[in-house]
């Protein structure tokens, strides 16, 4: 037991040290590109890569469940199945990902309209990124299933810190917007050509002749989307409602606390990547899990708490250092931010500890308090810190409701 705590310690601690190094390239990323490009050039790029972020939730939810049955096919040590599985899988998204290539490039003179871009060249760049975007998640699903942290880890930052480095390059070489969306596609075609480097043990396994069952997995695929769907809403609408209920003003005060304050969410991102992978494996061998669960959560919460508290006592500073003193007015929400962000961070184990396992009670759960958050968000909106308070409320609500870690055989 002493080596098995060990282990995840260490395979959580390389996934979270490679998140973190990705969210410091995409932090400085975004530094960059915004004094490069100038405020115009860069709610361009913004937009583009806010888009990319709404098309790419079906990616998660491929990765899910490639990573849930890779998980099973390993615990039955039945690897050509795992070739499969995933040979197929990319054939089937790459003809998905040309067809999605193809519809943004009939459609990119009206989303360039629609954003107020003057040009569709990087419209058309960010569909090219579709080509590769729809396999990266078949390729990663395995790593994390296969429970190859380390070449996992590796992929992600080294991903992360391409799309930095040809981004800036080809800015400063004068391409723009469309030197940016460039750069961040080749970082993603390297990683994309380096996750099929790990995986070269798998491609080359025997082919097997075992069919496996695609209903089973369509089963599995749609709870997975609606699941992050739903939390993608949870966790993201706010941003929204609040820049049509509230000022300009208000709202950039919001969002700078917002997207300081979501460290609190995404610094245990690791700690459910490593969890997911495991539980699987345990629920096909119909053995216990909850101890897993338990420590995943606790290392959440050590790890989320410990950030929110230093936003409760040093809240000026620490909008200060990261976006400087014309945002100093959403340091009083920072910590109450924090807060909301810490049990969303805790719902996340939760919501990916029951996919794990195949339960889908939770899924009911989370539509209703999805659909609770943006009612009351429109109902009660007279001040900012009311729109948190509905954050808190809505994230603890779906904490109680899914905080069942009893796996049924």
């Amino acid at each position: 037991m002493r080596i098995i705590k060990d282990k995840i310690f260490k395979q959580t601690t390389i996934l979270l040290i490679a998140l973190m190094i990705g969210n410091v390239s995409n932090y400085l990323f975004n530094v960059l590109m915004g004094k490069m490009l100038g405020p115009s050039n860069y709610s361009n790029l913004t937009s583009l890569l806010s888009l990319f972020v709404i098309i790419s939730v079906p990616t998660g939810t491929i990765q899910m469940v490639i990573t849930n049955y890779v998980s099973k096919y390993k615990a039955e040590g039945d690897y050509p199945k795992i070739k499969f599985l995933l040979v197929k899988s990319i054939k089937k998204l790459s003809f998905y990902g040309i067809i999605g290539f193809l519809i943004f490039l009939m459609s990119s003179g009206l989303v360039a309209s629609f954003l107020k871009i003057p040009s569709i060249t990087p419209v058309i760049i960010l569909g090219l990124i579709l080509l590769f975007s729809v396999i990266s998640p078949v390729n990663h699903g395995a790593l994390q299933g296969l429970q190859e942290f380390n070449y996992l880890g590796i992929d992600l930052s080294l991903g992360a810190l391409l799309k930095f480095v040809f981004g800036v390059i080809l800015v400063s070489l004068g391409l723009g917007v469309s030197g940016a969306i460039a750069g961040f596609a080749f970082g993603g075609f390297v990683a994309l050509f380096l996750s099929f480097y790990f995986l070269r043990s798998v491609f080359r396994i025997k082919n097997s002749d075992e069919v496996i069952d695609k209903v089973e997995m369509y089963r599995h695929f749609w709870p997975t989307l609606i699941t992050l769907f739903c939390f993608a809403v949870l966790t993201n609408i706010d941003l929204v409602l609040v820049k049509h209920f509230f000022s300009s003003v208000s709202a950039s005060y919001y969002s700078a606390a917002v997207v300081i304050g979501r460290i609190a969410l995404f610094l245990p991102g690791a700690v459910s990547m490593v969890m997911f992978p495991k539980t699987s494996e345990l629920y096909a061998k119909k053995q216990d899990s909850s101890v897993v669960l338990k420590k995943s959560l606790l290392a959440t919460f050590l790890l989320s708490g410990s950030v929110v508290i230093a936003y409760f006592l040093f809240p000026v500073l620490v909008i200060k250092f990261i976006f400087g003193s014309k945002f100093l007015a959403g340091s009083g929400l920072l910590g109450i931010i924090g807060i909301a962000m810490t049990f969303f961070a805790l719902d996340n184990v939760l919501l990916s500890y029951n996919l794990s396992i195949h339960n889908y009670e939770f899924i009911k759960m989370l539509v209703f308090c999805t659909i609770l958050q943006v009612v009351l968000i429109l109902f009660f909106h007279k001040s900012l810190s009311q729109v948190v308070y509905v954050l808190i409320l809505s994230s603890i609500l779906l904490f109680v409701s899914t905080l069942n870690y009893k796996a049924k055989f």
